[in-house]
């Protein structure tokens, strides 16, 4: 049987008669309300609690953005110095990520969605189900501060037993990292990342087919892909002997990353730049050596 994502979930998340009137506080206070939801199930460690609210913060109009296989390249081999000193402007409303084709993102997870609550983002993530947890949720303070991403400290309540999978997909740093590194490259100057503009269409399948609910959801897809065709130059695989310690000199590619360049009066503005992958040369020994500039290279939990 086929995985789910994310937005096919939340196509088809059982309402139940309740009406959403796109106030996220109010609507989560009334749906707690209307579901009689303990005390003790809500908590931000609870996903049967969490994906209710990804659905709830999108009130009536959600937009999943689907990335194309070359964004989805582009994400996984760029790098940030630093993390930003605040919350990147894709990740400030509901946001819905997901791979076209029924392809994952990275690694095992298909689906990225978040929200803020109480100046914490939330991410809920979608993973291949075989022999994982399948749906699984982190949430961090939205007070970025400019920490590395393997300094992420990704909460949970310790007093819930937890399987140690378990506690291993949640604090999985690259989730973040993805998320992150997507926004930035958004808004940042020199990107290659385009979002469709033109012929938004709602999603036949979002229909809401239970004319009962009288809840009239807005579905749209719109696409994320690369503008161009990047050309790599100085690619050539020759090889110059160096000395007897079995060095050559090597055309290697160095992959993309972000970073933050000042500007305006006295430099005292900052904006994202993003600088594309170049050609450069590396001594290197003679055994090949791949050269990538990438967190998920040294992401652990």
């Amino acid at each position: 049987m086929r995985n789910l994502t994310l937005s096919e979930m939340m196509y088809t998340f059982p309402l139940n008669g309740f009406l959403i009137s796109g106030d996220f506080q109010a609507d989560i206070e009334s749906y707690i309300e209307f579901k009689h939801i303990p005390s003790i199930k809500q908590n931000l460690d609870f996903e049967g609690f969490v994906f209710p609210l990804l659905r709830l913060s999108f009130g009536k109009n959600i937009t999943v953005h689907t990335l194309t296989d070359g964004v989805i390249e582009k994400v996984k081999h760029t790098k940030i110095e630093n993390m930003p000193n605040e919350i990147p402007n894709f990740m400030k409303k509901p946001f819905l990520i997901e791979s076209r084709r029924e392809k994952p993102l990275y690694d095992n997870v298909y689906s990225i969605g978040g929200f803020i609550l109480n100046n914490e983002i939330c991410l809920i993530i979608k993973e291949v189900e075989n022999n994982t947890p399948g749906l699984f949720c982190q949430h961090e303070k939205a007070s970025f501060d400019g920490r590395k991403i393997d300094d992420l400290n990704l909460i949970y309540n310790r007093n819930f037993t937890f399987d140690p999978s378990y506690v291993q997909a949640r604090s999985r740093k690259d989730t973040f990292a993805f998320a992150i590194i997507f926004s930035l490259m958004l808004e940042a100057e020199k990107t290659p990342i385009l979002i469709e503009t033109k012929n938004d269409k709602p999603d036949k399948r979002a229909i809401n087919t239970n004319k009962k609910l009288k809840n009239d959801t807005s579905w749209i897809i719109k696409r994320v892909y690369i503008d161009k065709v990047i050309r790599y130059e100085n690619t050539s695989s020759e090889s110059v002997a160096y000395d007897k310690t079995g060095k050559t000199l090597k055309n290697v590619i160095v992959n993309g990353f972000l970073r933050k360049q000042h500007y305006g009066n006295e430099n005292s503005k900052e904006k994202w730049i993003y600088i594309e992958s170049f050609g450069s040369k590396r001594w290197t020994n003679e055994y090949n050596t791949k050269i990538i500039v990438d967190v998920y290279d040294k992401v652990n939990n």
